[in-house]
């Protein structure tokens, strides 16, 4: 996904602020139809717990 979304190109003017905007846009728009499958296997519900925690002081 984010070879799609980055590019080598250097966005360094407010005129090619929205070229830099489109690709990512687009991205994200996509993410929840055509990168379902790659996001979910990214994803996961598998939490670790830990029972006694030990909190520092900072």
């Amino acid at each position: 996904m984010v070879s799609n979304a980055n590019s080598s190109r250097t966005y360094a003017t407010p005129a090619n602020v929205a070229d830099f905007k489109a690709p990512i846009s687009n991205c994200i728009a996509s993410a929840n139809t055509d990168k379902q499958k790659k996001l979910n296997s990214l994803l996961t519900l598998e939490f670790q717990t830990f029972q006694k925690v030990q909190v520092l002081p900072v």
